[in-house]
């Protein structure tokens, strides 16, 4: 499966998805940024950074929409501007590929040459990690009113339901439980490396989309349907309560 249900239909589209998904994985993106070399000025199709309070990561992207291969001589000026800016990678996106001499240009660089689906599964392991964060921090209301712990916090509130009203918190309790399992946090980690594990994860979604009952061609397609599921729960169980009951 691939993040994207469909590959970019322009240059246009090419930039912005490859920022997309650059910003998920934790990026600060821009398109079509200016740039300083030690040499002269650039504009660059996108420029990724990332801070963190060890280290700063840039990554410069080339979004190359063309009808034919990319040939050697784009490569060595590519590599001329990642190397007097300093950043830490360079990335060719190219919708066609390369010539042969393009991969020896990059020999002993910092410097990848990729099309498009080598881009996806480049960051999709990290993309993907990334979206499981987001989504269980959004979701958290809905797993309170789902879990045991709705009993301990908001006890108060349950107590004053009635009968019927609390058949209908058993019914959305039930009916919620899987997406709030499959929006949680869950550890997807290697026991060995203790880093995500991408090939777990994919080994439980075709779980998640049978249980939730939808259609996913793609990554993207999954999350956005799950956020919607979830979204819906949280409102129903607001409207139950008559108010909206977070810790």
């Amino acid at each position: 499966m691939t993040i994207y249900e469909n590959e970019p239909k322009t240059w246009k589209d090419l930039q912005n998805k490859s920022a997309e998904i650059l910003t998920v994985c934790g990026y600060t993106c821009k398109t079509e940024k200016e740039i300083i070399t030690v040499r002269e000025k650039i504009n660059v199709d996108v420029y990724a950074e990332m801070n963190s309070h060890i280290s700063r990561s840039i990554i410069i992207c080339e979004c190359k929409f063309w009808k034919k291969k990319v040939p050697k001589n784009v490569v060595h000026s590519f590599r001329t501007i990642i190397a007097d800016y300093g950043a830490n990678y360079g990335l060719i996106i190219s919708k066609m590929g390369f010539q042969s001499g393009a991969f020896d240009a990059i020999k002993n660089s910092n410097i990848q040459l990729v099309n498009w689906p080598e881009f996806e599964n480049t960051f999709r392991a990290e993309w993907i990690r990334k979206k499981l964060i987001a989504i269980s921090k959004t979701t958290k209301p809905l797993y309170d009113y789902v879990s045991v712990g709705f009993m301990v916090f908001f006890k108060e509130q349950l107590s004053k339901l009635s009968q019927d009203e609390l058949e209908k918190y058993h019914y959305l309790t039930a009916k919620y439980f899987n997406p709030v399992f499959a929006s949680a946090n869950i550890d997807y980690k290697n026991e060995e490396t203790k880093e995500f594990d991408i090939e777990m994860f994919d080994n439980f979604l075709p779980h998640y989309i049978r249980e939730l009952n939808i259609n996913c061609t793609s990554y993207e397609s999954y999350f956005l349907n799950l956020e919607k599921i979830c979204a819906e729960g949280l409102i129903d169980f607001d409207i139950l309560f008559k108010e909206q009951l977070r810790r």
